[in-house]
C-alpha cells in the first residue's frame, strides 16, 4: 500500500494509519497476488485499499485500508534534525527536492 501512495504522492510519506483484516490463512512459500488502489488524496494524505488474493484470484486472503502522509519539508526537516546521531553512526539523513536520502557513510 505503501508503495502505491508513494506512486500517486511524490517524496516521502509516512504511515498515518493502517487496518488489515485477515481472511485466511496464507502458507509460507505461496504465491499471491497484491492489488491496491489510491481510493482519494486529500491536501498531503493519500487513501489507499487493498487486497490479496490466491494466485488464481478466487480467494481473497486479505483486505486493507491505510492513510499515508507527506510531512511538510520542514515537519521532516525538524524530526531529522533531532535524531541521535549515535543510533546511527554509519548514516546520514537529509533532504532533497523534498524526497529523503540517506547517505552510508564509509
Amino acid at each position: 500500500m505503501a508503495i502505491c501512495a508513494t506512486e500517486v504522492m511524490e517524496g516521502f510519506i509516512v504511515t498515518a494509519n493502517i487496518n488489515i483484516n485477515y481472511k485466511s490463512v496464507v502458507r509460507l512459500g505461496s504465491t499471491v497476488l497484491i492489488h491496491a488502489k489510491a481510493d482519494r488524496m486529500q491536501d498531503r494524505r493519500c487513501y489507499v485499499s487493498a487486497y490479496v488474493t490466491s494466485a488464481d484470484g478466487h480467494n481473497t486472503l486479505c483486505e486493507a485500508t491505510g492513510m499515508f502522509i507527506r510531512p511538510s519539508p520542514e515537519k521532516l526537516k525538524e524530526h531529522l534534525d533531532k535524531v541521535d546521531e549515535h543510533s546511527y553512526p554509519d548514516i546520514h539523513f537529509h533532504l532533497e527536492k523534498g524526497f529523503l536520502l540517506r547517505k552510508q557513510k564509509l
